[in-house]
């Protein structure tokens, strides 16, 4: 009886504490949709970027967001397992700008990527496990292994929100909730880190709990910008999702075994 006792108190405690988890995740939730916001309104073109954050004058949400909780709040998201998203991608310097356009498409645990530059295009296709390389409408397919040295984020050479789960907390500078204004509102979570002698900000859309945004400043020169111009989520059934993991000549690629 003592025995069986101990077991249902542990069972309490268990459940208390996925409740106030559960509570916690919730009051993110709502004081995100909530009416008190902050509102950024996008800048036209590259060079209406400057160095700082224009945050409109609100209230603060009953559930503040900052640089002590953001990782935990990062932590909770998780990429959506089916979308198509397209972004662009601008490297800045010396008053020159390189722009290039990423689409990406997933299913599972399969990913391809289209980075076109121009009228070059190199596309990138792995299950998990390989991944396939070629340009162009060329036939010529090179394949490699991912293990722990290397990920297909790696590869794509764009940012992830992922990885600031690891950095110290001492390289945050700010972090909160902002709500990007255009034809639908997009709720993100803001933070903004010191890496290296670059200040980096990036948004992350809480609904598709992709990357929304990034920015990467040299004192108060914008060198890297990533927008996302359009996003669909979609379900890993959906045919013309399925017609892009393949090879050039046909051969169809499967999710890994986990």
């Amino acid at each position: 009886m003592h025995n069986h006792t101990g077991k249902h108190s542990a069972g309490i405690v268990i459940a208390a504490t996925l409740f106030v988890l559960a509570l916690l995740l919730a009051l993110v939730l709502l004081s995100i949709r909530g009416g008190q916001r902050n509102v950024i309104q996008l800048p036209e073109d590259l060079g209406a970027v400057d160095g700082e954050l224009p945050l409109s004058d609100v209230e603060e949400p009953f559930l503040q967001l900052d640089t002590d909780n953001v990782q935990m709040a990062l932590g909770t998201l998780s990429r959506s397992t089916a979308y198509h998203q397209v972004l662009s991608v601008s490297t800045l310097w010396d008053q020159e700008v390189a722009t290039q356009t990423v689409q990406l498409w997933r299913s599972g645990s399969c990913l391809r990527a289209q980075l076109s530059v121009g009228s070059d295009t190199k596309h990138l296709l792995t299950d998990g496990t390989t991944v396939w390389i070629w340009y162009g409408t060329d036939g010529a397919v090179r394949s490699l292994i991912l293990d722990e040295t290397v990920s297909f984020d790696d590869l794509l050479g764009i940012p992830t929100y992922e990885t600031l789960l690891a950095l110290p907390e001492s390289q945050i500078l700010d972090a909160g909730f902002v709500t990007f204004d255009e034809s639908q509102p997009y709720d993100c979570l803001y933070i903004a880190v010191q890496e290296g002698e670059q200040e980096a900000r990036y948004w992350v859309d809480v609904n598709a709990q992709l990357l929304y945004r990034a920015d990467a400043l040299e004192g108060d020169t914008p060198v890297y910008q990533l927008r996302q111009t359009s996003c669909q989520l979609l379900t890993p059934e959906n045919t013309s999702l399925q017609e892009m993991f393949q090879l050039p000549d046909g051969t169809k690629i499967l999710p890994s075994a986990e």
